[in-house]
């Protein structure tokens, strides 16, 4: 029986590069297929803020309810980036690859933090980070926001557990109150980050420093609930999404119910194994094992290692009932979209690092485990990234070419109904607006 997390591993000084060297590693797709994602071109929503944007102004644009979300540093990065990049989309892309880059070193500094082992650490990087089931994240600039709101979930998870001080002193509570107010004003999952966070500051944990008394713990559990409270309260006022009518009918929120359920249940083992039926069955047959999976890394934990777990658990079940709320009109089919995948890999797979670190450890067991390790982080890895070409081909054609073909090589292009991803919107609006930020 492993005891993962029992204190923390405080990472050596000489291997501090390694998350760093991995997360640039993940870069490659980005490098091998460059072709593929030069072809990508404004899409769906990011008309619609475009035209937002122009006839609002950045600077009040920026703080209104788009939809259902409030993510006004989201709205702010992406404007800023599309007059910095002088409307390139593939410079959008690119921000939103360096950016999943940079989740995946903190991601693994975080599980070395919480006292995963180099196998289980290297595992969850390369997996997360190379997979193709988040194509839709890193392949559609619009995502930038709930990457973005990872990112800071992850910074104030290391900063959480990775700095003790005498009740909580006030650089540290500062700095760990902007991050927190930055995932929840990033995207709208990052509301998650204030509840989960305020668990894992009231968990009685070994602390590597000074002991935090229970004072200062619910002082820093209430301080990483405020932001979260008031960006709920600010969307539940103020944005018209399905929250609005979730009880104004009979099986609306059965219908949000289930959703969030068959979501929590297939993902990410869906779309990492490949399937392809669809029965009610699946939620069954990937649930089960994914709840075992759950349990067995919970029971094989403790201190640090199992607080990280159940955090990630309550962020992974946080996440299923706001889609559940969100999306539910949307369909089952739905819940396996790639767009939603980013949070259940980062939730979920850790529980599999779990499972690989209790590969028999004893020394005369060193070598074949460490091969046995190595081969099983080789083939998950080439398993979660061989269709990166097959699908970019698809996506690069339905989400770059058809547009650009449409706005600039059609003589005469459908004056409605026609621009994909946001049919309502005008063909000759669209090019106005490529015309004005020098789309590209």
């Amino acid at each position: 029986m492993i005891k993962l997390g029992s204190t923390g591993v405080r990472p050596s000084s000489a291997l501090t590069w390694v998350p760093w060297l991995v997360g640039a590693a993940t870069l490659a797709p980005l490098a091998i297929f460059h072709a593929r994602f030069a072809e990508l071109f404004w899409f769906g929503d990011e008309w619609d803020m475009l035209e937002q944007l122009t006839q609002q102004g950045a600077a009040a644009w920026s703080w209104k309810i788009f939809g259902d979300v409030f993510f006004p540093i989201f709205k702010l990065s992406w404007s800023s980036l599309l007059f910095a990049g002088g409307g390139s989309y593939l410079v959008m892309i690119s921000a939103l690859w360096v950016t999943h880059a940079v989740n995946v070193a903190l991601l693994g500094r975080l599980l070395r933090q919480e006292g995963f082992g180099w196998i289980g650490a290297i595992f969850v990087m390369l997996v997360f980070g190379f997979t193709s089931a988040n194509l839709e994240t890193v392949g559609w600039a619009v995502q930038w926001g709930a990457i973005l709101a990872m990112t800071f979930f992850l910074g104030a998870a290391l900063w959480l557990g990775g700095r003790q001080e005498p009740s909580g002193g006030g650089v540290y509570l500062g700095i760990l109150l902007a991050l927190v107010t930055a995932s929840a004003l990033s995207f709208s999952r990052g509301i998650l980050t204030g509840g989960v966070l305020a668990v894992a500051s009231l968990w009685p944990v070994p602390e590597r420093t000074c002991p935090v008394g229970w004072a200062a713990r619910w002082g820093r559990a209430l301080l990483c609930l405020l932001p979260a409270a008031v960006v709920a309260a600010t969307i539940a006022r103020y944005a018209p999404g399905n929250q609005t009518h979730l009880f104004d009918h009979n099986g609306t929120l059965r219908h949000a119910a289930q959703f969030g359920l068959w979501y929590f249940s297939v993902n990410p083992a869906y779309r990492l194994l490949g399937c392809s039926s669809w029965a009610p069955s699946t939620a069954l047959l990937l649930g089960a094992p994914k709840a075992a999976l759950i349990g067995w890394g919970l029971w094989h934990s403790q201190g640090r290692g199992r607080r990280l777990l159940t955090v990630l658990l309550l962020f992974d079940v946080g996440n299923a009932v706001l889609l559940g709320v969100g999306r539910y009109d949307t369909g089952l089919s739905m819940v396996t979209s790639s767009r939603y995948q980013y949070v259940s890999l980062i939730c979920t797979l850790p529980f599999v690092g779990c499972l690989l670190e209790a590969l028999p450890g004893q020394p005369s067991f060193a070598a074949p485990r460490l091969a046995l390790a190595a081969t099983a982080i080789v083939a998950a890895t080439w398993l979660s990234a061989r269709s990166w070409s097959v699908d970019l081909a698809g996506w690069s054609d339905a989400r770059g070419r058809a547009t650009r073909e449409l706005l600039f090589v059609n003589p005469r292009p459908p004056a409605q109904g026609a621009v994909p991803g946001i049919p309502y919107f005008s063909t000759a609006r669209a090019q106005e607006l490529a015309r004005q930020y020098h789309l590209h």
